[in-house]
């Protein structure tokens, strides 16, 4: 934002890190277009080290965030995708809002089930709260005014089961989900080990 440019001169940063990188690959180009700015901050500040953070980085991601941050010859350190306090489970059922019902019943609240496309999502929402769950739906459609009240009535337990897209979920720390269901098929193993571990 300009004000924040125009401090920028101001500031004696040791180190930029950006964090959620992967966002410069997957939504930089349409939903989060400000990610692809972040390299104004090399131009600024050309000797600062910088950090890009992920959780999940396929070959692809990774190229595209060393070319848009302008990184050269960077450091990469990586993880395996391994998380031993998850559990995976894979169903060979077509999902239905009942079926949806049965494993929150089972698991427990609060839970999130991600979609590939907002109108698949406000559809499930409105069968979710037929059957009497505290559902809402959150998208990219929405405004930020709408999408901030939702994610603090989920925080707050108000909501328990989130019918999202991948718009969802990036920053929330939010320790008691106990149910993350995929209705559709992610885009890549990457989105779906960034989308399970949510």
């Amino acid at each position: 934002q300009p004000v924040f440019k125009m401090q920028l001169p101001y500031l004696k940063p040791l180190l930029c890190v950006i964090d959620e990188a992967h966002c410069i690959s997957q939504w930089g180009f349409d939903f989060r277009t400000s990610y692809l700015d972040v390299c104004e901050l090399r131009d600024v500040f050309p000797k600062v080290p910088v950090m890009a953070l992920t959780a999940t980085a396929g070959h692809d991601v990774v190229n595209d965030i060393q070319q848009v941050l302008h990184l050269g010859n960077a450091q990469i350190k990586s993880q395996p995708f391994i998380r031993p306090l998850l559990k995976y489970h894979l169903r060979h059922v077509m999902p239905s809002p009942e079926f949806v019902k049965r494993w929150l019943d089972f698991a427990g609240n609060p839970g999130i089930l991600y979609f590939r496309s907002r109108k698949k999502c406000e559809s499930w929402n409105q069968k979710l709260l037929q059957l009497g769950l505290k559902s809402a739906c959150y998208h990219a459609g929405l405004t930020v005014a709408e999408r901030k009240h939702i994610q603090q009535n989920w925080m707050q337990n108000a909501i328990t089961v989130l019918c999202a897209t991948t718009a969802f979920g990036m920053g929330v720390d939010k320790a008691d989900v106990r149910l993350v269901i995929h209705i559709d098929l992610p885009e890549s193993p990457e989105a779906y080990y960034q989308e399970s571990g949510r």
